[in-house]
């Protein structure tokens, strides 16, 4: 998709032209609704990106999803994290995202608890 592709190698650039104002994003760390709330809490995982590499994506009519590995930085080092995510598509825009990942070793490496 053209949002995957363009989100993590561009920084974000590009965001406001790729969703709905009424984006959901579902995810273990953020579930946020809303094009400004969406932006603002996924630019802190946009900003830890050190490494990106899609495995696999397809797509089913106006749904999309996609497998990849993505390496997070992070005060304690950097944490690997295998990623599948499931973003719905509403007139060629995204209009939900939701993440799918195991986040209880980046959930350590930044200090947080696995319920915050």
């Amino acid at each position: 998709s053209e949002f995957r592709c363009n989100c993590p190698d561009k920084q974000g650039e590009g965001l406001i032209e790729l969703k709905t104002d009424d984006i959901v994003f579902d995810g273990p760390f953020l579930k946020t609704s809303g094009a400004k709330n969406f932006i603002r809490g996924y630019q802190i995982f946009i900003q830890a990106k050190k490494l990106y590499k899609m495995l696999k994506q397809f797509a089913d009519g106006n749904d999309v999803c996609s497998i990849y590995l993505m390496d997070m930085k992070t005060p304690q080092g950097v944490v690997a994290c295998h990623i599948a995510d499931w973003m719905e598509v509403r007139e060629d825009k995204v209009a939900k995202i939701t993440i799918y990942f195991d986040p209880r070793a980046l959930a350590k490496a930044l200090g947080r608890k696995e319920d915050q």
